[in-house]
């Protein structure tokens, strides 16, 4: 996986199974961007790359709604579109990639539907195969992880910071362990666990990153979908001041 930039700018690449993938690029755009001139480019530069390669190469492209859909075939194929989203005034371009063989205008449909896009100027929402955040607007993704069980995002500017985590099996590490004391574990001997209440399924605790450094986890169990989300952040004293709402 590949995720790098900010709201304003920015690109993903994600592997599936095999030869699947997709890839989505944003950036910020006033009405009237020319998309066909971007598409044209985009495609040019797949056409040399191939005439390189001695691979043959063939591309088709329509309009649609605010924007273009387009495919290519070369070694492989892809399915893709780009599209001007006025709301939040950025152009996305969204492509699915496979063989030959595969079936991508499914997948290209499936992905562009789950898409949202955020127009609110003071918080934003991410989300992260599975984990999902409400924070501060003008974040930047410092580092991510995927790993099996466990999903972790981390980010950051001048006056936030903010690490994630999402973990999967909740029931049976609740089971096992107990909400609190699997706290305490993950976050380690320095960790205090603060007095609610705070909710059914709510644990926060303090603990030191450092010598100097307080920091703040807020710990939220979501049953629903049988996950605990592990939220860090710089401490703020007043507990009343507590992003609880940033995890969603």
């Amino acid at each position: 996986m590949v995720l790098s930039g900010t709201r304003i700018e920015g690109y993903a690449r994600l592997a599936g199974p095999g030869s699947l993938g997709c890839q989505l690029r944003w950036q910020s755009a006033k009405a009237g961007a020319d998309l066909n001139k971007a598409l044209s480019h985009y495609l040019e530069r797949l056409k040399t790359d191939a005439k390189r390669a001695k691979v043959p190469f063939s591309c088709e492209s329509k309009p649609i709604g605010q924007g273009l859909a387009y495919r290519w075939t070369a070694e492989g194929q892809a399915r893709g579109s780009l599209v001007f989203e006025p709301d939040s005034s950025r152009v996305l371009f969204l492509e699915v990639f496979g063989a030959k063989k595969d079936q991508l205008l499914p997948l290209h449909r499936q992905v562009s539907d789950s898409l949202r896009s955020s127009v609110d100027e003071e918080m934003e929402l991410w989300l992260l195969f599975g984990l999902s955040l409400r924070v501060p607007a003008g974040l930047s993704v410092l580092s991510k992880k995927l790993e099996s069980g466990r999903t972790t995002l981390e980010l950051g500017a001048k006056r936030h910071w903010v690490h994630a985590q999402r973990w999967s099996f909740a029931e049976q590490l609740i089971q096992k362990h107990g909400l609190e004391n699997w706290v305490s574990g993950l976050l380690g001997k320095r960790a205090r666990v603060v007095e609610g209440p705070f909710g059914e399924g709510r644990v926060a605790a303090r603990y030191a990153q450092g010598p100097l450094r307080s920091r703040l986890a807020l710990i939220r169990h979501q049953p629903d979908r049988n996950q605990i989300v592990v939220l860090k952040t710089l401490d703020v004293k007043d507990s009343s001041k507590w992003p609880w709402d940033w995890i969603v």
